[in-house]
């Protein structure tokens, strides 16, 4: 629905030059109990006056430690 409205964004993560991550869930967290899947809920619209030079799932564990039930998403922009 945001996609498609007349605001014409863009999904930050779909048109980075980078990418680093694919999910901002695991599965069974509050509110999605019974999903058994990692998801990708969280997102970052943008315009197109906006270069995105990178989108990055963060907050998840890896480099820096879980502090949520949903991971971080860091956008670069220029």
């Amino acid at each position: 629905m945001i996609l498609k409205s007349p605001l014409e964004l863009f999904d930050s993560h779909k048109v980075a030059r980078r990418v680093i991550g694919t999910h901002t869930i695991l599965a069974d967290i509050d509110g999605w109990e019974d999903s058994h899947q990692q998801l990708k809920v969280d997102y970052a619209f943008v315009s197109s006056t906006f270069r995105v030079i990178s989108s990055e799932v963060t907050l998840d564990g890896g480099t820096e430690p879980i502090v949520s039930d949903h991971f971080g998403l860091l956008i670069q922009l220029k």
